[in-house]
Parts: structure tokens; C-alpha cells; sequence
């Protein structure tokens, strides 16, 4: 009894919930906005930021059934449609686009549906999100760092905020976002 107490404790201590688009810079929070909740953060490799993986505290559904996701037009390769929306910074976008590269081979679960480099200090726009619509079987950080990158290397004026829509990433028709946020791709 005493170890489930404990495993418990434990369990909950290092749980955090939160949200890209929160300002404030508790890691130690335990918020969520807009349907969306922190799994888990991992220090990054190759910077001073954090990797944080969000996704659907269940409040949240696909708009789209997987039946329909595969009757639609899907491509191999597609070009980024660039807007000012949500902008991330460069800077930022650019550590999370390395350190998804560094990673590659990394399994990404079927919960998360985004992944967000937060950068270390004391910016209001601290982070950069990839973020893809629908369930990936299989999916790894290698998969979503090229299409990460072209999103940054496309649409960097002023801050970066992409979408690739309809795009297989490995057998699965999904569409993938490069933004200050994860949520709503």
C-alpha cells in the first residue's frame, strides 16, 4: 500500500499540465486552455530550451473521422502556405527544427499532437510548435523535422507560421503546422 501511496505521489509530482499559449513561465503549472495539456517536457540536447509534447486532454476531437482524412487529396510533397498569424521567432523555430533533427529516430506516441520548443529566458513569444491534425501510426521526430524546416525556411519573414496541408507523413494523410502554438492545425 505504501508504494502505490508513493508511485501516486510521485505520479502527480511530476505531471505538469499547461499550454503554449501561456505567457506565464511556472513549469511547475498545472493549467490547461483550450483542451490541450502538457504530457511531458524533456530538457532539449543541443540549447538551453525545453522539448514539450501536448495533446488532447480528452476535451478535444479530431474534426475530421480517419475514414474521411484518407478520401481526401493527399500528397507526397506539398509547399507551406505562409501567414502572420501566430508567428513564432526565428530563433526559436530554428532550435526546435535542429534538436527534431538531432532526435530523429525518436518515437513520437499517438497522444501527443504537437511538439514545442520552449526557449530558455524571459521573451513573451518563448516558443515554437509543430503540430499535425490526425493520429500518425508510428510517427517519429524524424518524420515531422523536414517538413518542420521547410516551413521554416519558406516562411521566415518577420517570424514564422506555416501549414502544409494534406501531406502523407508515413502512411497517414495528416495536415502539419509551424507556429507559436500548437493547437489548431
Amino acid at each position: 500500500m505504501q508504494f502505490a501511496s508513493i508511485s501516486l505521489v510521485l505520479a502527480y509530482g511530476i505531471t505538469v499540465m499547461a499550454s503554449p499559449l501561456v505567457v506565464e513561465r511556472d513549469h511547475t503549472s498545472t493549467s490547461e486552455v483550450e483542451g490541450y495539456s502538457e504530457f511531458y517536457r524533456e530538457p532539449a540536447v543541443l540549447s538551453d530550451g525545453y522539448i514539450v509534447y501536448y495533446g488532447s486532454n480528452g476535451t478535444k476531437t479530431s474534426s475530421l473521422a480517419p475514414a474521411k482524412l484518407q478520401e481526401r487529396s493527399c500528397k507526397t510533397t506539398a509547399t507551406p502556405v505562409c501567414s502572420s498569424s501566430h508567428a513564432a521567432r526565428n530563433d526559436i523555430c530554428t532550435a526546435l527544427v535542429t534538436e527534431l533533427f538531432n532526435d530523429a529516430g525518436t518515437s513520437v506516441s499517438q497522444s501527443p499532437r504537437q511538439i514545442c520548443y520552449e526557449g530558455a529566458g524571459e521573451d513573451s513569444n518563448p516558443y515554437c510548435c509543430v503540430s499535425w491534425h490526425s493520429t500518425v501510426d508510428n510517427l517519429i521526430k524524424g518524420d515531422l523535422a523536414p517538413l518542420a524546416n521547410a516551413m521554416l525556411t519558406q516562411c521566415t519573414a518577420n517570424g514564422i507560421s506555416g501549414k502544409t496541408s494534406g501531406i502523407v507523413v508515413r502512411e497517414d494523410c495528416t495536415d502539419v503546422c509551424l507556429s507559436n502554438r500548437g493547437t489548431h492545425c
